[in-house]
């Protein structure tokens, strides 16, 4: 129900895991495209999460805010 820092990061290993070992995928860089508000991924741990992402994963990851009201419409 709460997408916190920790479920985030818990998502981003399962992906992780999932390309690398059943797809056999060699990641280099990800970029991720949320579809919530952006503040609430500005905490100090998700920003954290990120600027550790290649000590944790291997790879660089970039985080692109996409908030969802701009794609109603035309």
């Amino acid at each position: 129900m709460i997408q916190d820092h920790d479920s985030v990061h818990k998502a981003e290993e399962l992906i992780h895991d999932f390309l690398i070992s059943d797809v056999g995928y060699d990641i280099e860089f990800m970029h991720e495209f949320t579809d919530g508000y952006a503040a609430q991924y500005k905490l100090r741990n998700c920003t954290g999460d990120l600027s550790s992402s290649l000590a944790n994963f291997g790879y660089p990851i970039q985080r692109t805010y996409f908030e969802t009201f701009h794609a109603k419409g035309e």
